[in-house]
């Protein structure tokens, strides 16, 4: 037997609204980084829920999936600078300058899904009378 959407959701759907809303127009990467497991925190209550909150887990896996497509560009991006400090080949700093450049691309697209990512899920959750 499914368990009531209602009641098992509210409280990380709650904070993860909060901390939603406490956002700037353009967060830290750790701020995002910690929307990332609020948002798996919810999928996981919604998961024990069952087949009535299909719906919000699927729309809360896109938030995850793009928070941390997000996190792993940042990560890369920051990664691949720390370890240009001491280089001094040519090659080598082309190569990871278009690395950087290509990581840097990546965190930018994905930034700039994950507001849509949480309309959605913040859709649904309504849906279930949040």
């Amino acid at each position: 037997a499914d368990a009531p959407v209602n009641v098992v959701v509210t409280k990380p759907y709650r904070k993860l609204r909060k901390a939603v809303r406490a956002l700037g127009e353009d967060p830290a990467d750790n701020d995002l980084h910690a929307l990332r497991i609020k948002g798996k925190r919810l999928r996981y209550a919604a998961e024990l829920v069952g087949s009535s909150a299909k719906g919000l887990v699927k729309a809360t896996r896109g938030f995850q999936e793009v928070l941390g497509e997000h996190q792993d560009a940042a990560v890369a991006e920051e990664t691949i600078r720390r370890l240009l400090t001491d280089q001094d080949d040519p090659q080598v700093i082309f190569v990871a300058g278009r690395l950087v450049e290509r990581e840097h691309a990546r965190r930018l697209a994905y930034r700039a899904q994950w507001r849509d990512k949480w309309a959605a899920v913040d859709e649904y959750a309504s849906a279930y009378g949040h």
